[in-house]
């Protein structure tokens, strides 16, 4: 994805803000990822000359999904189930494995570090978190390499191709 003039200069400002943060030991970073489990979802034998068909499987059975947190002082554990994010689901989440962990760790003075994905900041996500969040940071658009979790997730995924 080709960034904007304007999504820039938003990373930019965001960067500035996130090193002149006092404390970032007690952000916690969260997110969910996904993991095809059955043959390769990105390959596929075609005639040269001809189009790549499109074999990635919309059955969400195929799937594993996956939701963790991170901080600098501790991490939650790793929850692993079959169904698609949604608002309720995630906000399920954070209450359920997030929240109980942060707060052990920082009582009421930690922050949680999110994305845009709809089912983070959607409506219903909001309404089911919002009172159980000390602070929110709001990532800026197209910024997965600002979390730290992506990493994690880079290296489930390349274990698990390699058993395949």
């Amino acid at each position: 994805h080709q960034l904007t003039y304007d999504q820039r200069m938003e990373r930019v400002r965001f960067a500035q803000l996130w090193l002149a943060k006092r404390n970032p030991h007690n952000v916690w970073f969260v997110d969910e990822s996904a993991i095809y489990i059955e043959g390769s979802s990105t390959r596929a034998w075609t005639r040269c000359g001809q189009p790549t068909p499109d074999i990635r499987s919309h059955d969400p059975n195929r799937y594993i999904r996956m939701f963790a947190g991170i901080s600098w002082d501790g991490k939650t554990q790793l929850v692993l189930h079959r169904k698609k994010f949604n608002g309720e689901r995630y906000a399920q989440a954070l209450k359920q494995f997030l929240v109980p962990c942060a707060t052990k760790f920082h009582q009421s003075t930690w922050s949680l570090y999110q994305d845009n994905d709809p089912s983070h900041v959607g409506k219903k996500a909001v309404e089911n978190y919002r009172d159980v969040i000390p602070n929110n940071i709001q990532a800026p658009t197209w910024s997965p390499d600002f979390n730290p979790i992506e990493l994690i997730w880079h290296v489930i995924k390349s274990a698990v191709g390699l058993v395949h």
